[in-house]
């Protein structure tokens, strides 16, 4: 998008027109059942910062902590529904053009809903700041506040409060000029830079969940350049099975796999037909190829392997008409929003490409540290105890077979009977040229003196027959 709608939308992440505080007095007197005096000991009426969906207003619990009260505003949810009608029936409208035709615009449309109602549901947010919270006691690059559950309710949501400088603020100093303005802050760009980048792998590769939604208005600054992390409505959870995917198609990435990078992004993409993924594939790696012509250039920002590979994979996907499941990017874009601050606040000092390689390196030396955990070699040590257990019964049968002349391997094949003929006419061929090829070779080696042409015409009978008898023999045995 254009710079100027960029600047614009970036006021509603926290710097939007507030509630007035009757209103949200209100509000907060139908959550508690009483009034806000009674709650607090003192609650400021106006907002530190106000987004499209709720404002925070800064308040004291009568137990001397500081906290922040996050309230929703009035009547939100009924409007956020009726805009997410409006939506449907725009994408129903709008035809599959641009960035829309590499995306399927029914789980979109499903994933924005899925957004903005999960940011509604103050429990759900509770709970994903509870698991936050947990994991970041472990850490020192950034922080998550502490909620106050007895003060929390379906539309009023009060944690610990985290005094520091909102990242939004450092954008527009940095967008103004004004950098030696941060500097008198004591705020080291390059360090919460780092801070960012290592505290968001970590949470999508290493914790149990991770916010989905990094934008400047949900970053903090705190002391010692300590990334605090607020408004944890948009929060996701990879499984087992789909972390160690993606952790190996982000470490193929920054190692330059294209194999496996390929690998993962078919695993990644829907295609409409069958040869889809091989013209995709042609297309992917000749942007690959532009891309590392042109990164030399002067002026040509250098991002991450990340950013770049993602990026062409979606122009890839949309100029062939693969869609790309939605659920799959929310990582890459938790990511991505990331190296987006990293990049402008330290001009492009830190980035994923910089802190990725020490983040991997370090979780394959825990990794490998894990397996001789006390667990790992309990499971070990009893798989141990049955090898020696069966291995000299097993040994016996495998050599009485082997001393009756007979020895049996079980196998098991899934392939269909389709690719199973497509695979044995590839075999076939294959042993009939290393056959034609090998009779070439032989003939060039015997030279007229050593062999009389009578001699070698008959020679050559004997093996075209042999060999014509072999290619046939071999196509009987694998048909």
């Amino acid at each position: 998008m254009p710079q100027e709608y960029c600047d614009e939308l970036l006021h509603l992440v926290d710097n939007v027109e507030p509630v007035p505080w009757p209103s949200i007095r209100s509000i907060l007197t139908e959550e508690f059942q009483r009034s806000p005096d009674q709650v607090f000991a003192w609650i400021d009426p106006r907002p530190v910062a106000a987004g499209s969906l709720s404002q925070v207003h800064r308040a004291r619990t009568f137990e001397g902590d500081e906290v922040a009260v996050k309230v929703q505003r009035p009547d939100v949810t009924i409007r956020v529904v009726r805009d997410l009608k409006r939506m449907r029936r725009a994408l129903r409208i709008v035809p599959a053009v641009g960035s829309l035709a590499a995306v399927d615009r029914k789980a979109l449309a499903g994933e924005i809903e899925r957004w903005l109602m999960e940011e509604l549901d103050f429990a759900r947010e509770l709970g994903n700041t509870l698991a936050l919270y947990e994991t970041a006691n472990f850490r020192n690059e950034f922080r998550v506040p502490r909620p106050v559950e007895a003060l929390c309710g379906r539309r009023v949501l009060t944690q610990e409060f985290l005094r520091g400088v909102p990242c939004s603020e450092l954008i527009r100093l940095v967008g103004q000029g004004r950098e030696d303005q941060i500097e008198t802050l004591g705020i080291d760009r390059i360090a919460f830079s780092r801070n960012l980048i290592r505290a968001m792998l970590y949470q999508v590769f290493s914790a149990p969940v991770f916010h989905a939604d990094p934008h400047p208005g949900n970053l903090i600054v705190l002391s010692n350049d300590v990334v605090g992390f607020v408004d944890f409505g948009i929060a996701d959870r990879l499984d087992e099975r789909l972390r160690n995917n993606q952790l190996r198609y982000v470490s193929a990435v920054f190692s330059g796999d294209t194999e496996v990078i390929l690998k993962a992004m078919s695993d990644m993409l829907v295609f409409e037909s069958a040869d889809g993924l091989d013209v995709f594939r042609a297309d992917f790696l000749e942007g690959m190829r532009r891309w590392r012509r042109d990164r030399d250039l002067p002026g040509e920002r250098q991002r991450s392997p990340l950013a770049i590979y993602l990026i062409q994979m979606m122009q890839s996907a949309r100029r062939n008409r693969a869609h790309v499941p939605v659920e799959i990017l929310s990582m890459y874009r938790a990511l991505l929003a990331a190296e987006s601050i990293a990049f402008i606040l330290s001009n492009d000092e830190v980035g994923l490409r910089q802190e990725a390689r020490t983040f991997f390196t370090q979780l394959q030396f825990e990794a490998m540290f894990e397996q001789f955990s006390p667990h790992r070699l309990q499971m070990l040590s009893a798989s141990f105890v049955t090898l020696l257990r069966e291995t000299p019964g097993q040994l016996s049968r495998l050599l009485s077979d082997l001393a009756d002349d007979r020895f049996v391997l079980r196998t098991q094949t899934s392939e269909a009977p389709e690719e199973r003929r497509a695979s044995n006419a590839r075999t076939r061929l294959l042993v009939a040229a290393i056959l034609f090829v090998g009779g070439a070779i032989i003939f060039s080696g015997l030279p007229d003196q050593i062999v009389g042409p009578w001699t070698l015409r008959t020679l050559g009978a004997v093996m075209l027959c042999g060999w014509f008898a072999a290619i046939v023999y071999m196509w009987a045995r694998l048909r």
